[in-house]
């Protein structure tokens, strides 16, 4: 189950309960390859207003109780999803135009979090990625951050 995937300062994260089974490092390659599928279809990012009993609806049907708590938590009005291809996610926007302008995706991490922050909470699992419009500055990227590891 998805839960919530901001833009941070250096790429992303996204926090996820897996029932099933964890990642690791040896998943981060089929990952990587399967991002760049999806962003090769060049999906339009569609923002649109839904209301609250409409999303908590859409997610309680899914079966996601994190989200529901997350819009349970907002003001009607407040409220947007973001479509693309058969994806559909609650977020707050600033996405790029679509997702063929990913053309270099690296996922760099992943940890262990709990909901909310919340020790007492779900403990999830949170994978760090980031991604550029060419492969050559997430290459730039990496020996940067090879550099750092240096020092």
């Amino acid at each position: 189950k998805l839960t919530i995937g901001p833009a941070i300062e250096n790429g992303f994260y996204y926090d996820v309960e897996l029932p099933n089974g964890s990642i690791s490092e040896k998943d981060f390659t089929s990952i990587e390859k399967k991002a760049l599928e999806i962003a090769r279809g060049k999906h339009d990012y569609k923002m649109r207003a839904v209301s609250k009993a409409d999303a908590l609806a859409f997610y309680k049907k899914q079966g996601n109780e994190y989200k529901v708590e997350l819009i349970e938590n907002l003001e009607d009005g407040t409220i947007t999803f973001c479509d693309h291809d058969t994806f559909t996610d609650l977020c707050r926007g600033g996405h790029i135009p679509n997702t063929g302008i990913v053309k270099a995706i690296k996922i760099l991490s992943v940890a262990g979090a709990y909901w909310r922050g919340n020790e007492n909470n779900t403990q999830l699992t949170r994978i760090y990625g980031i991604s550029f419009p060419k492969q050559k500055e997430l290459t730039e990227y990496l020996a940067l951050l090879e550099e750092a590891k240096k020092r």
